[in-house]
């Protein structure tokens, strides 16, 4: 296994795991040998006891076939060579894409409108018509979610050629079962995947993205995905994606192209090619909850994000509960309970102080008012420079609830702060901060 801060090939420096399997680690590496250094993707087969000849030859076919690719939506090959220390396997280096994958998305409950996802889809399918008509055609065999990233161009862009294929296989060859459950038509499992197959999986991500739900999970009938009653779609996009999951091979589109053609006759204005969604993959303000208590101060010099921490709200509920019972049943009772509950009171109420997080200069720091006028007292600090990365996570409480918060990860440690907030408050905060980081340069 890798580690952060090792250099591979006295070139490729690790910075971050993206992934990982049984076989196979992703890594965020940076390119010391350019100035300025540039970040790369560093992926590592690792050989050894599990490593299968099917994942050798899967792994060999990816780097051969995207050395010959040139498009530039997908990212490019920069290099791939043996590995003998600290581990044995073999590396492929590729560009790295800033942006965002569509998996990551639907996970922040992040909604896309037709209009988007005709977008999306014709992106897509200039990217298929790319590679199905080169000599010999190329199959994707895996697209997916995770597999299409948002770039922060605005652009889309298709990523992981792990089970990419050149052509259909012959009657009587062998092959290998690759794919995602609930994107993989029928025919992909038995080893004769076509351009239709990659349109499959197309269409089933295009659901995915429409319901927030996995296809594997979606209702069927005689094997046909069961969608139209979970989206509000026109009639004529419906029929567009029916036909592009179609379970019969022969009733689907059969070409990228073909789909492309009656994908465009819906697009009012069409000119013909992919276009940048939007300049940025998605704005902050777009996440912003329609009721939140958070403030925020944004310049080119300053972010400060400030908020109250109503985590422990319950116990101030319970503690009042006590008291007001105890004074019910007789008033030494009661002054006995509010003595008891004096610290969970005080406590919870100190809670109720605003936490300030204030990005500035080359630091950054987290605050606890205790007075808000007047005094406030730090948490913790770091410096902006070491943060790796900036993420909404979650966490089930002793009660087996979900508590959100924010991660801010550096170097050297995890910084913990938004508990009390919601999910939707959380993901737009993080948005905010990445798209502050953004605009410096550290």
């Amino acid at each position: 296994m890798l580690k952060t801060g090792q250099i591979l090939q006295q070139r490729y420096q690790i910075s971050e795991k993206l992934g990982h399997n049984i076989a196979h680690e992703v890594w965020l590496a940076r390119d010391i040998q350019i100035k300025p250094t540039e970040s790369v993707v560093v992926k590592v087969l690792l050989t050894g006891g599990m490593t299968q000849w099917d994942e050798f030859k899967l792994f060999e076919r990816e780097a051969k076939i995207l050395k010959q690719l040139e498009h530039p939506h997908i990212p490019r090959y920069l290099d791939y060579f043996p590995l003998y220390e600290p581990i044995k396997g073999f590396v492929l280096v590729q560009q790295y894409i800033q942006g965002d994958s569509f998996k990551d998305l639907i996970l922040q409950e992040y909604r896309f409108t037709e209009s988007q996802i005709k977008q999306i889809a014709k992106n897509i399918l200039h990217l298929l018509i790319y590679l199905h008509e080169l000599n010999p055609p190329v199959l994707h065999r895996d697209i997916k979610p995770s597999n299409l990233i948002w770039g922060k161009d605005g652009y889309i862009y298709l990523i992981d050629f792990g089970a990419v294929q050149y052509r259909a296989a012959v009657e009587g060859s062998t092959f290998t079962v690759v794919g995602t459950y609930g994107y993989t038509p029928i025919e992909q499992f038995g080893g004769r995947a076509v351009a239709a197959s990659d349109i499959f999986a197309l269409g089933t991500t295009l659901i995915h993205l429409l319901t927030g739900v996995s296809p594997a999970d979606l209702p069927q009938e005689d094997f046909k995905i069961k969608f139209a009653d979970r989206v509000n779609l026109s009639s004529d996009l419906i029929r567009w994606l029916e036909k592009a999951i179609e379970p019969d091979v022969k009733k689907r589109f059969d070409s990228a192209r073909k789909s492309l053609q009656e994908l465009q006759s819906q697009i009012v204005n069409d000119d013909d090619s992919p276009v940048r969604l939007r300049e940025k993959s998605y704005y902050s303000k777009d996440l912003v909850p329609p009721k939140t208590d958070v403030a925020i101060e944004n310049s080119s010099d300053e972010l400060i994000i400030k908020y109250t921490d109503y985590s422990l709200h319950y116990i101030f509920i319970i503690a009042i509960f006590i008291s007001i019972l105890g004074l019910y049943l007789n008033t030494y009772f009661a002054l006995s309970c509010f003595i008891i509950s004096l610290p969970a009171i005080t406590m919870v109420f100190s809670n109720f102080n605003p936490i300030l997080l204030n990005f500035c200069g080359n630091c950054f720091s987290i605050y606890h008012f205790q007075n808000i006028e007047h005094s406030r007292k730090i948490y913790s600090t770091g410096f902006i420079k070491d943060i790796q990365n900036v993420t909404q996570c979650n966490m089930h409480d002793a009660n087996y609830e979900i508590k959100n918060f924010i991660s801010i990860k550096t170097k050297e440690q995890e910084y913990i702060l938004g508990q009390g907030l919601s999910k939707a408050e959380c993901i737009w905060l993080v948005q905010e901060i990445k798209n502050w980081l953004e605009q410096k340069e550290y």
